[in-house]
């Protein structure tokens, strides 16, 4: 096996890896002269997220190996700098990687940075000096055949399906409600997403047009580049929207727009959302793990994402 100079330790979602690219493009810059990191994973990392994590790695022409500890492929002694973000996996300890990171657990709701200038952030510790790189996403060729004289739009409830995150999701009847007013403007709506978006899906749209849990992470990359935007919650679409430059709608509750907003330098990115809510944002605070009504996400009218999506679609001259 031929190592990387640098080696990165990720344990996380697939929105928070798609942002931690620009720490795998800062590390390449400054330890590895432009070449490729090699990226250490837990083997016995059970979150179902994983798939997708290693099918984007597996793709990015930034990463060389990846492995999975432990293994005897891992050797510590064959890297120059080992960096092991706090902002997910902190306690989990592989050797060489316990003074990877200098400053304490993030603290977003005071640092007011986006998580991928957090992880930049940490490597400033360690003598990186340039800038902020734009995360980045590999693409499979879209494998579904779209009418291309139709505006095809993506959509993706998201999240992982774990109590905390339940909050982030909008609601089945919000949904209905949108969808009905897009397709009678003449739009195609598609269901994109995981397994756990699956059955929502079903419910929503024909199966045809139902392909969650059918593509892969990057296939639904290249699916949606051929979309002319994507709805979606915060999740990971939205990071990928954001890496891909798309026009994008991100229905947003309660965590935190600062740290969360995707970094999207050439697509129109609205953000529909409730304001005047003395509870939101919630994240980072106790709120967030007692809130049990969500009605940041429950009050956010679907009128409100079907103006956004005339605006996109009129700025673009769709119509």
């Amino acid at each position: 096996m031929q190592y990387s100079k640098a080696a990165a330790y990720f344990e996380n979602g697939i929105g928070n890896f798609v942002l931690f690219t620009s720490a795998l493009q800062a590390i390449s810059k400054k330890w590895c002269f432009g070449g490729k990191v090699d990226l250490i994973i837990r083997k016995d990392f059970k979150d179902a997220r994983i798939v997708g994590v290693k099918d984007i790695a597996s793709k990015l022409d930034v990463i060389g190996n990846i492995i999975e500890f432990p293994s005897l492929e891992y050797k510590q002694e064959m890297y120059k700098f080992k960096y092991k973000s706090r902002h997910g996996g902190a306690p989990y300890q592989i050797p060489g990687f316990s003074n990877a990171v200098i400053q304490d657990n993030p603290k977003f709701t005071l640092s007011m940075m986006n998580e991928a200038e957090f992880y930049v952030y940490e490597l400033f510790q360690h003598g990186y000096r340039g800038s902020v790189p734009i995360p980045v996403f590999p693409v499979v060729k879209n494998p579904i055949k779209l009418d291309g004289s139709k505006v095809n739009i993506a959509l993706c409830n998201g999240t992982f399906k774990v109590r905390a995150w339940l909050k982030k999701q909008w609601p089945e009847g919000k949904w209905r409600e949108l969808i009905t007013k897009l397709e009678k403007a003449g739009y195609v709506c598609w269901w994109v997403g995981g397994n756990t978006d699956e059955e929502l899906g079903n419910v929503l749209l024909p199966a045809e047009r139902n392909l969650a849990n059918k593509l892969s992470i990057t296939e639904t990359g290249g699916f949606i580049m051929d979309c002319a935007l994507t709805i979606s919650t915060d999740t990971a679409l939205s990071h990928i929207a954001g890496a891909l430059g798309l026009d994008q709608i991100v229905l947003w509750g309660g965590t935190l727009l600062s740290k969360n907003r995707p970094m999207n330098q050439h697509g129109i990115v609205k953000i529909a959302r409730v304001h005047g809510l003395s509870c939101s944002p919630c994240l980072g605070t106790a709120r967030f793990d007692r809130c049990q009504s969500y009605r940041c996400m429950e009050l956010l009218k679907p009128a409100m994402v079907d103006s956004y999506v005339h605006e996109i679609l009129e700025a673009r001259g769709k119509i």
